[in-house]
């Protein structure tokens, strides 16, 4: 094994020559052969995978190659680290040491690589390749986390954020990759976590809308931690409802929403309305489903929490608001050729996320008193019986083959918003006793 390893280590003067050259495919071919090289070490079939520290020189070389400036050859070289943590028991004080040293190595290096183009604006594509591998990268130093500690690493980026405050890009990757470390601090911490939520909540004006994406995202995953530290919510909550109308952060901050909801329900109750506020002000803006889906579930979260003497005056304030957006689809269909007034693409979009807003509400919604008075709430959708027109009668003559309640070769799409219809009332439109209310409009069977 010593003279295969001394063999393949002599191509590092070949890399570092096809480095200087740019020849990105034959560092390519270089790389490929010392990660499978140190994966053979490190194989348990093969053998002890500590042999691996027999040779700090093919550790060495590996760290190189995660400085490379193509991400693609960084990729290459990644998740031998997690692999190399998860098999190693750090009770032996010389591996040890030898893997935290790699380890805080390691993050310098990612930190590097994930960094923007700081004269850009960049606005996220989750088919970006660059995204992808920062997706990768922090996978990895997620799953590294469980091994080697979430304290060194934040640490040393928090080291790195200091060092270069004044350069935004350098920052934004230092948050990214605290993001990956964020739900493993105990909420009771106060010293790691606090600086950084005191800078980021009195930042006047943050630099990029990547930025802004990174920091909605941060809060997202220190939902715990805000849990245990009411006197920062407020201010981050000021920061997520200030995103959520502009379209290019609504994803972040209605997910960041969501997470704060579940770990800060009783501080957030004082917020219903305001929040009722943003959601008919999301009614114009077109949000996708799964955002909206986020920003139910948070009203879920509040509305549960809420004593049973408030709970169903808010629920009917989150019904009235649900109801308009649906009315006003009704009335377009209802209009001669009104499915041409409009893109019947959008129309659908928007008849499935209203309605997916609706259905989980009402789906997870804990009625705490009141339950005949919400039954009969739910009932008094008045428009229940044109929404059953919308799709059973309108056909193709209002809504083209596809588009929304089509006929015929829409019959699938159909089908589709039946069951969202159901879920919107099958799960909580029970009157004590059992029975069904007068939900019958030909897509629920009564009992």
């Amino acid at each position: 094994m010593d003279d295969l390893v001394n063999s393949v280590l002599q191509y590092e003067d070949f890399y570092c020559q096809a480095l200087q050259k740019e020849d990105t495919d034959r560092c390519k071919n270089y790389v490929r052969i010392f990660v499978e090289l140190a994966e053979s070490l490190t194989d348990k079939e093969e053998g002890s995978p500590e042999n691996i520290f027999a040779y700090p020189r093919l550790l060495e070389l590996l760290l190189v190659c995660c400085s490379h400036p193509d991400y693609e050859i960084i990729e290459m070289v990644v998740d031998f680290w997690p692999a190399l943590c998860d098999s190693m028991s750090l009770k032996d004080e010389r591996i040890s040491a030898v893997l935290r040293n790699c380890h805080s190595r390691l993050i310098v290096a990612l930190w590097k690589s994930c960094r923007y183009d700081p004269d850009g604006d960049w606005l996220e594509d989750k088919d970006d390749d660059f995204q992808s591998f920062r997706r990768h990268v922090w996978d990895c130093v997620f799953e590294m986390t469980d091994i080697m500690g979430y304290s060194p690493s934040w640490e040393t980026l928090m080291q790195l954020l200091s060092t270069n405050q004044s350069h935004w890009d350098a920052v934004e990757s230092s948050l990214f990759l605290m993001s990956a470390l964020a739900e493993k601090i105990p909420g009771d911490d106060n010293v790691l976590v606090t600086p950084i939520i005191n800078a980021l909540t009195t930042l006047s004006a943050p630099p990029k809308l990547c930025f802004q994406h990174t920091v909605l995202n941060l809060f997202g995953h220190l939902a715990q931690w805000f849990g245990k530290h009411p006197d920062y919510t407020d201010k981050a909550l000021t920061i997520i409802a200030a995103a959520l109308p502009v379209a290019k952060l609504s994803d972040p901050a209605s997910w960041a929403l969501q997470e704060l909801s579940q770990f800060c329900r009783s501080h957030l109750t004082k917020y219903f309305h305001q929040l009722m506020s943003l959601l008919t002000g999301l009614d114009g803006q077109g949000l996708h489903e799964d955002e909206m889906e986020s920003v139910s579930k948070a009203t879920i979260n509040i509305l549960n929490e809420m004593p049973s003497n408030s709970q169903l005056s808010c629920l009917q304030e989150l019904c009235a608001i649900m109801k308009r957006p649906l009315e006003k689809i009704i009335q377009n269909s209802k209009r001669p050729n009104g499915a041409q007034n409009g893109d019947p693409g959008s129309a659908t979009q928007n008849l499935h996320v209203w309605l997916n807003n609706m259905g989980a509400v009402f789906k997870y919604l804990k009625v705490k008193s009141n339950k005949t008075a919400v039954a009969e709430l739910i009932n008094d959708v008045s428009m229940i019986k044109d929404l059953r027109w919308l799709w059973l009668v309108g056909g193709e003559k209002r809504w083209p083959v596809g588009g929304v309640g089509g006929v015929g070769g829409g019959g699938g799409q159909r089908n589709r918003e039946a069951q969202l219809i159901v879920l919107c009332f099958d799960a909580t439109a029970l009157p004590p006793g059992g029975r069904r209310t007068n939900l019958d409009f030909g897509l629920i069977g009564t009992d």
